[in-house]
């Protein structure tokens, strides 16, 4: 067996590792690392020593290792302040990237370094809010989320390590650049994909500071209570309102680039809408727990109520058949009124009722009995709208088609003189009136 020098060693232990060196390759190998300190550690899974004609790269990659150390200690800094915030979502993103540049950092000793790192951080930094009298965790919280952001960092490390693995034939001074790069890569796929459920904080702050500005522009007195991401539009609504006042808040909503995109004052505060939405959740309020309660005596799906709502032509004007609360015209911004009186004349309560008696008589009879059930409860409403249907089976279907729908029957028309046959006719009338739309 004849000796070999560290140049052809080097070369060799890739070939050897993998399994694919002749014998005698594998003996040259093992006997030079015998005697050779510097192959030794290669063989080990440390670095190939740099040559001297890659001097310039092995001081980069010095230089890219204070970056990354850096980058490291900011992460993670960053990561641990939004635990006691909303943002703490995206320490699922930031601690994998923690991983990932520990792994760049320390290489294959991130796996125990990273834990250490954020427990000692961790407890630094509530040591730090503490001695300053700002809100901390306590002990246990703190130990948590150190678990809970180590197992993600821990994510990271292994994706970086994964790619490393991918790239050992790549020369050593560029492979763990090429692990970070790759993991990056795909931290980045799952952080685009991320962002798109929940956001990101960076178009969250854009969309905080233009709903500070086009409030202070166009409503001076108001103040922005919250910004939160929409799934639906891939933007952000501010919810604004003005304090002292119960109605006036309304929503403006901005893209992701923060853009004003619209403002819903006009709708919801200047023509009353919001107004409307605080008197009818008073309706709710009072009506809902006793028409939910045992004292309605139906297998009901659901019951509610409402007020209605006016419906107004496209100039604005109110339809000349509308029937519910003209709450533009009628209703003032943070005005009092009487909720009951108000239900009176436009609370309409449905009903969801299962029973085999799939019929009007019956249906005649239900309303009878919740007219009852309401007046001694001193629920007030003007109309009832009854959906009679078959009950459901053990397989969750219904055994009958059959059903009965009772749309806006007025409250003062349920008595009993005659009141089957006049149901039936207000039914039939129903239809026809559907049908001529």
């Amino acid at each position: 067996m004849r000796d070999i020098n560290c140049e052809i060693c080097l070369d060799l232990i890739p070939l050897v590792r993998d399994g694919v060196a002749a014998e005698e390759s594998k003996r040259a190998v093992h006997a030079h690392i015998q005697t050779c300190e510097s192959c030794r550690r290669v063989w080990q899974g440390g670095e190939v020593p740099a040559p001297a004609e890659d001097a310039a790269l092995q001081k980069t990659s010095r230089r890219l290792r204070m970056v990354w150390g850096f980058l490291l200690m900011l992460c993670t800094l960053a990561g641990l302040e939004l635990t006691n915030g909303s943002g703490v979502f995206y320490n699922t993103l930031v601690m994998p990237l923690v991983g990932i540049l520990a792994y760049l950092f320390f290489g294959r000793s991130a796996a125990v370094n990273v834990p250490a790192l954020l427990l000692v951080t961790h407890a630094v930094t509530t040591l730090f809010h503490a001695v300053r009298g700002e809100e901390h965790l306590g002990v246990f919280d703190m130990v948590f989320y150190t678990i809970i952001y180590a197992l993600f960092a821990l994510l990271g490390v292994g994706l970086a390590a994964l790619v490393h693995t991918v790239l050992r034939r790549t020369e050593p001074a560029r492979r763990r650049i090429g692990a970070g790069a790759g993991a990056l890569c795909i931290l980045a796929f799952f952080g685009v994909f991320a962002s798109s459920l929940v956001g990101n904080p960076v178009s969250r702050m854009l969309a905080e500071h233009s709903a500070e500005e086009y409030v202070q522009a166009h409503h001076p007195d108001c103040a922005v209570d919250d910004v939160s991401y929409s799934f639906k539009t891939g933007g952000y609504d501010a919810r604004v309102s003005k304090s002292g006042s119960v109605d006036h808040t309304f929503t403006v909503s901005f893209d992701a680039f923060g853009r004003f995109v619209y403002s819903a004052y006009e709708s919801e505060v200047a023509e009353h809408f919001s107004t409307w939405r605080r008197l009818d959740d008073a309706y709710r309020s009072f009506a809902k727990p006793i028409l939910q309660s045992p004292l309605m005596p139906f297998a009901a799906d659901s019951a509610g109520c409402s007020l209605r709502m006016a419906s107004y032509e496209e100039n604005g004007a109110l339809s000349p058949d509308s029937d519910g609360l003209d709450y533009r015209g009628a209703l003032e911004t943070d005005g009092v009124y009487n909720v009951l009186e108000l239900a009176a004349q436009y609370g309409e309560i449905s009903l969801f009722v299962d029973d085999p008696d799939v019929s009007v008589e019956n249906a005649a009879d239900i309303l009878l009995t919740l007219r009852r059930t309401c007046d001694e409860a001193g629920i007030p409403a003007a109309y009832f709208t009854l959906s009679l249907h078959a009950p459901r089976g053990e397989d969750g279907n219904r055994v009958s088609s059959d059903f009965v729908f009772v749309d806006s029957f007025p409250y003062a028309q349920v008595y009993e003189q005659e009141l089957a046959p006049r149901l039936a006719a207000f039914i039939e009338q129903s239809l026809e009136n559907a049908e001529e739309k």
